[in-house]
C-alpha cells in the first residue's frame, strides 16, 4: 500500500505540475480511498494482536472483548450467544485459538467485503457436536463464484476448521451475509 501511495503521489504531482487538475484529484480521491482501507487494515492488526486467546482468561470473555473492541474500531454492532451446555471448558485450548482466528477472519471479511453493519456469532449444542454460526447482514457473494483456491481467507478458515475436526460450510447469496 505505501508503493502504491508513493506512485500516486508522484502522478498526481506530475499531472498537477501539468495543469491537469482534474486528473490528479481522481488520483488523489483514489489514493484516499486506499490510505483509509490501510488504516482499518492496520487497527484491525493490532486488535488481533492483543485479542489472543490465553489460559489466564476464559475463553468467552476473551471472545466478547474482541467483538467489543471490533465494535467500537469499525462500528460494526456485534452480538455474542451461546446456548446452554456451552461454556468455557467446551473446547480445548487449540481448539479455542482456531476459532477465535476463524471468527477474527469472518469479521475481516464481514468489514472489507460485506460492507456488514451487524455481525452474530452463535454458538449452539446440536446431537454430539457443537455449532458456530457467524451472520452477518453484509452484501453477501455468489457461491458458485468463489473458491478457496484466490482466496485465503475463506482457505484458511476452513483449514482452521478441519484443523480441529470441524468443517466450514457457507451459505451466502448476492444481497444477504
Amino acid at each position: 500500500v505505501l508503493g502504491y501511495a508513493g506512485l500516486q503521489v508522484e502522478v498526481a504531482a506530475k499531472l498537477s505540475r501539468d495543469g491537469q487538475g482534474e486528473a490528479a484529484a481522481t488520483h488523489l480521491d483514489r489514493l484516499g480511498s486506499e490510505t483509509r482501507e490501510a488504516h482499518a487494515d492496520v487497527r484491525e492488526f493490532i486488535l488481533d494482536l492483543r485479542s489472543t486467546p490465553s489460559l489466564q482468561q476464559p475463553f468467552f470473555t476473551v471472545l466478547h472483548q474482541y467483538l467489543e473492541g471490533f465494535t467500537n474500531n469499525y462500528d460494526i454492532k456485534t452480538q455474542l450467544t451461546f446456548g446452554p451446555g456451552i461454556d468455557d471448558r467446551t473446547f480445548s485450548a487449540d481448539t479455542q485459538l482456531q476459532i477465535f482466528r476463524i471468527v477474527q477472519e469472518a469479521l475481516s471479511n464481514a468489514r472489507k467485503h460485506g460492507r456488514a453493519r451487524h455481525v452474530q456469532v452463535m454458538f449452539a449444542a446440536e446431537d454430539s457436536r457443537i455449532c458456530m454460526t457467524i451472520q452477518d447482514d453484509g452484501a453477501g457473494f455468489d457461491l458458485t463464484r468463489v473458491t478457496d483456491g484466490g482466496h485465503f481467507g475463506l482457505r484458511f478458515m476452513r483449514e482452521r476448521a478441519e484443523e480441529v475436526g470441524g468443517r466450514l460450510l457457507l451459505d451466502s447469496t448476492p444481497g444477504k451475509g
